[in-house]
Order: structure tokens, then C-alpha cells, then sequence
């Protein structure tokens, strides 16, 4: 798309009906950095509109063209799911939700091997993302190399019993995986763009119906 057709549809909002107060953005951050810098521009300045988009969406903290007074005096806000965030654990009556404590005290155990003034970012969902895939494949490692150097298919095989035969907590929260190999039973995290701080602030945590209503770590 576009920048004109994202100025276009930008401009088009102050002609909505007033009651429609979210606009749902499925594309990539610097169309949505263009679609929030136009949003600045519109004349209906006193209608405030929340702009709800996908992790894609955390790219806006490192991008410059963003025009960050819009998120800070034109009542927009913007909404995203996030991989993680570390406001959301623990908590309470959740189970796993105690994992991030047991990654931060890795991180520094590890930042020691770094040299002095190594610094760990936790709400960098790609460096989470990172080290959740590295810490799975180890697990997935371990408990296949009894018997010397493991294959690629055992690993494999070893990795769809995540979360059942073997656990782990990963800076997300638990890790679970299904047959198919796709993570299951996973919180997401909703973060809006704080413009003040210029990072993720948490809005809330939602968890899949299966978790919930099973209680327990994997929907089991």
C-alpha cells in the first residue's frame, strides 16, 4: 500500500461513524508508521481513534520517522500483541508465570562472561524470541544426547513433547508445543506504544480458553 492510499484512509476516518473508535491494522511497521504519522494530520483532531496491529507493530520504537507527537497529543494510540513482556511476570495463580525471575537471574549470570556494563533488555520481544528458540532447542538437545550426539530427528521428535516429557521456561513464560509443532496454550501480551517512555507498556494478558479453563501449564 501506498503512502497516498494510507493518507487517504487516514483522512477518511474523521467521516466514520462515532462510535467506531478502533481501526485494525494487519501489515508491516513502516506502513503502520505511515498510516500513525497521517493520523496526525487528520482534521478530526478531537476524536481519539486506537489503532490495534500485530507484533509487527514493535518495530515503531526503533523506527525515526515516526512522528511521535502524534501518539503524544493527537489522541492516538496504538495497540499491539506482543511476544512477551516482562510486567507480566509473575502472576498470581498462573501457572509458569514464575519463569521470567528464573531467565533474568540466567541473563545475569551470564552477562558476567560479557565484561563490565553488559545489559539485558527485556521488553526486546526479538532478543526474547531469540533466546525462548535457543533455550528450547538446548532442552530439545539434552534430553536426546544420553547416548552420544544427537540427530536431527531425534531433537525433532523430542521437541513436539515440549511442555509434556520436557518443560521450559522460557522469558515468555512456559513453552508448550503441539504435534504440528506450533506453540500452544501461549499468553499473549497487549501492549500499547507508551510515547512518553518511548516503550511497550502492558495493557493486559490474555490467555488461550483451553489454558484457562483447564488451570494448568500446557492446557493440561
Amino acid at each position: 500500500m501506498t503512502r497516498a492510499e494510507l493518507q487517504g484512509i487516514a483522512r477518511a476516518m474523521c467521516a466514520v461513524a462515532e462510535d467506531v473508535k478502533q481501526v485494525f491494522f494487519a501489515g508491516r511497521a513502516l506502513h503502520l508508521r505511515e498510516f500513525v504519522n497521517a493520523l496526525g494530520h487528520r482534521k478530526c483532531q478531537q476524536r481519539k481513534i486506537k489503532v490495534v496491529s500485530g507484533t509487527e507493530a514493535a518495530a515503531l520504537f526503533e523506527d525515526r520517522e515516526l512522528d511521535w507527537s502524534v501518539l503524544s497529543h493527537s489522541g492516538i494510540t496504538v495497540e499491539y500483541a506482543s511476544v512477551a513482556h516482562p510486567d507480566a511476570w509473575p502472576q498470581p495463580g498462573k501457572p509458569g508465570t514464575e519463569s521470567l525471575a528464573e531467565v533474568v537471574d540466567e541473563l545475569e549470570r551470564l552477562g558476567q562472561y560479557l565484561g563490565e556494563g553488559a545489559q539485558f533488555d527485556l521488553l526486546d520481544t526479538e532478543a526474547i524470541s531469540a533466546y525462548d528458540s535457543s533455550l528450547t532447542a538446548i532442552k530439545a538437545i539434552r534430553a536426546t544426547s544420553a547416548q552420544g550426539v544427537s540427530s536431527a530427528v531425534a531433537v525433532a521428535v523430542e521437541l513436539l513433547g515440549v511442555g509434556d516429557d520436557v518443560t521450559v521456561a522460557g522469558a515468555s513464560g512456559w513453552i508448550c508445543m503441539g504435534a504440528d509443532g506450533l506453540a500452544r496454550s501461549k499468553a499473549v501480551q497487549v501492549v500499547e506504544v507508551d510515547a512518553e517512555h518511548r516503550q511497550p507498556r502492558l495493557v493486559a494478558t490474555e490467555w488461550p480458553k483451553e489454558s484457562a479453563s483447564k488451570g494448568g501449564l500446557c492446557g493440561t
